[in-house]
């Protein structure tokens, strides 16, 4: 739960410790349901200066849209895109769509879906 990861995070930290990336994505995996403490990890990785991988930006993106929050869904794709676009994936995309689609948004759906395409990024029949 995210409670029990916070605090093994605190732990962590106490004992003067570095928590490594695949420790934040299994804090932010047990934050799924808690969308601001999950962008807070992910942001707290910045701060650390650790580059997040494909799962840290699948978690994020996963918590906006269970949140609803298809903004900071889409936002996370941009933002991966212009910094790590080699590791956008069709899970992520994915899941901002179904962010997308849950606030009735289809112009910024159609706006991914046409992003996917340029990027080359594989459109499964969960796309539509």
């Amino acid at each position: 739960d995210a409670v029990g990861a916070l605090q093994a995070l605190e732990e962590i930290e106490r004992k003067n410790m570095t928590a490594t990336l695949p420790i934040y994505n299994t804090a932010m995996a047990a934050c799924q349901r808690h969308w601001q403490i999950a962008l807070d990890l992910f942001h707290t990785l910045d701060r650390k200066n650790v580059r997040p991988d494909n799962t840290t930006y699948f978690r994020a993106i996963q918590a906006c849209e269970k949140a609803h929050q298809w903004q900071k869904a889409v936002g996370l794709i941009d933002t991966c895109g212009s910094t790590s676009s080699e590791i956008l994936s069709t899970s992520m995309y994915i899941a901002a769509l179904k962010a997308c689609k849950k606030m009735q948004q289809g112009v910024a759906a159609c706006n991914l879906l046409q992003d996917m395409k340029k990027r080359g990024i594989g459109r499964t029949l969960e796309c539509f």
